[in-house]
């Protein structure tokens, strides 16, 4: 059904990682995952709907995809943390939870030059097949 996500809650998180780190922030990711896991809430005013962590290569420019090609890369793995919650509670109950996780991400962060870009407590706007 269209829209039906149309109000909630989402995070997006965006990490630029150098070559050198990549596989400090798959360990790091994967150790969110476990977290998420045992953190998470399935039902409630705290539900988590969606959880995903997309990994792929920076491009250096994006023209280059309408024409149904691959742009050079630049060298950095992106890494996206997308998360959707039923209610902004959800969220914020999480961001809360996650500060016993947070130093280290941000070690990491300046220990590998990574470009970050967080935006959250947005809310959806459109949604298909949901």
């Amino acid at each position: 059904m269209a829209n039906a996500l149309v109000g909630k809650t989402s995070v997006t998180i965006s990490w630029l990682v150098p070559d050198v780190g990549v596989e400090t922030f798959r360990e790091m990711l994967q150790g969110h995952m476990e977290f998420m896991k045992a953190k998470s809430h399935s039902e409630g005013p705290l539900e988590l709907i969606h959880y995903s962590i997309s990994e792929g290569p920076e491009y250096k420019e994006w023209g280059s995809f309408a024409k149904g090609e691959l742009p050079d890369k630049t060298g950095r793995t992106v890494f996206t943390l997308f998360e959707i919650y039923a209610e902004e509670d959800g969220l914020k109950h999480h961001w809360i939870e996650s500060a016993e996780f947070l130093p280290a991400m941000a070690e990491a962060v300046e220990l590998f030059n990574v470009e970050l870009f967080i935006f959250s407590h947005t809310k959806i706007t459109q949604s298909l097949w949901d």
